[in-house]
């Protein structure tokens, strides 16, 4: 955000748009960034919403994906959960990252493919939980809005290596999108996450 905001000052004079265009995403950036704030503490409280607490929301996590795909489903169109392997907790801060993955995900699937069939796969394997959320292509008759590489899929990139996972994220073979990110289970995070790019 500092960055952005060094960025947006040299370009109010010369491209004021393209300033308009940073000071908007600056925003967006800080209300998310509050947003994860509140969620952290929440967890570091552990009190995530139980009865009982302070009132606060439910700290979503893995375990309300099932929910998620549910309202997606409703707003967009079908989306199938597929959970794979024996369920098992994830540290917590990992746990909120991967469910707002897949929650941006579904969302961008949405915008830029409405109606289009989705799948939400989450797997368990011995050392690795992953999850990718894939979409189809739109329907023909739709005209989808451009795929960029925005600000989304920025932020799901920052947040696969605040927990040490890898993303990738491109067009599937059949004209869709993919979005995966595996999280290595095996010991603590690498302090250096690696990051997979697609070709």
């Amino acid at each position: 955000m500092v960055v952005q905001a060094a960025a947006v000052e040299r370009l109010i004079d010369r491209d004021p748009a393209a300033a308009k265009a940073g000071v908007a995403w600056i925003r967006s950036q800080g209300k998310e960034t509050l947003d994860n704030l509140r969620l952290v503490v929440g967890v570091l409280r552990g009190r995530p919403g139980h009865e009982g607490g302070d009132g606060a929301a439910p700290v979503p996590g893995l375990g309300m994906l099932d929910d998620l795909v549910r309202t997606a489903g409703n707003l967009a169109g079908p989306v199938d959960f597929v959970r794979e392997g024996e369920q098992r907790e994830v540290p917590p801060i990992a746990d909120v990252a991967l469910y707002r993955i897949a929650q941006e995900s579904l969302s961008n699937a949405r915008q830029h493919a409405p109606g289009a069939a989705a799948r939400v796969v989450l797997r368990f394997e011995p050392r690795s939980v992953s999850l990718e959320v894939v979409n189809e292509p739109v329907a023909p008759r739709r005209v989808p809005a451009a795929r960029t590489g925005g600000v989304g899929l920025v932020g799901m990139r920052e947040r696969a290596q605040l927990i040490g996972a890898t993303f990738t994220a491109g067009p599937t073979e059949g004209g869709g999108w993919s979005v995966a990110a595996t999280l290595p289970t095996n010991g603590p995070a690498a302090s250096r996450p690696k990051e997979e790019v697609p070709a």
